[in-house]
């Protein structure tokens, strides 16, 4: 390949040479940032167009855009019938520790099957649905604050009583669950406030219990 060239122009060649592999890489590089923005932005579409359809696709439940449509829809009709409504806040006692300690797939089959345990034991047409993270808002049409509660504590002990499955590990998860019934006020906002902090009265209350707002 050098056969009668001087030093000088195989040094010469030598460089053409790197300086075009070196294009070339950094041709490669700035196609792999290309790559990756354009994944990116398909992620964030598949995420907006989930989030427009209204399951959340981990659990198979409402997502959070949908349980609140829900929830508004039912304080209409009891505002309109006069008719009973309470709603349950659940949310994953120590769930953090979870994914911190055993690991992120493992807090996702956690709430996988939480939400199967929660259709499982929720009535056909009662709704539960993702608010977030480890939260969940179910809405039970026609309850009064005594019969959600009693709705509420089955599905704790349905939580409780069974360790769940994460490929041959058991993991023993306990929920914490407020409830509170709908006031009559116009709006839903203030019915879900209530169960909200009902929830977190049962998390500093020692967890893994239901308290209901009693007004």
């Amino acid at each position: 390949m050098f056969e009668g060239m001087t030093r000088e122009e195989v040094i010469e060649q030598f460089q053409r040479t790197l300086d075009a592999g070196m294009a070339h890489r950094v041709k490669l590089e700035q196609q792999i940032e290309e790559d990756k923005r354009r994944i990116a932005e398909k992620d964030e579409e598949i995420a907006r167009l989930k989030s427009m359809v209204g399951v959340d696709f981990l659990t198979g439940l409402p997502n959070r855009y949908r349980i609140d449509e829900i929830v508004e829809a039912e304080v209409a009709y009891a505002r309109r019938y006069r008719t009973p409504l309470s709603v349950i806040f659940v949310d994953v006692d120590h769930f953090k520790k979870v994914n911190d300690e055993l690991g992120h797939e493992v807090g996702d089959v956690v709430l996988t099957e939480l939400a199967k345990r929660f259709r499982e034991t929720l009535r056909d047409y009662d709704v539960i649905g993702r608010r977030g993270g480890e939260e969940f808002l179910g809405v039970l049409r026609n309850n009064t604050l005594e019969q959600a509660t009693i709705a509420a504590e089955r599905l704790r002990k349905a939580v409780a009583d069974k360790p769940v499955n994460c490929g041959g590990r058991e993991v023993s998860i306990t929920i914490s669950i407020g409830v509170a019934e709908w006031q009559h006020p116009e709006y839903s906002s203030p019915l879900i406030h209530a169960a909200d902090m009902s929830m977190y009265r049962a998390k500093r209350a020692g967890r893994n219990r239901v308290i209901a707002n009693r007004r």
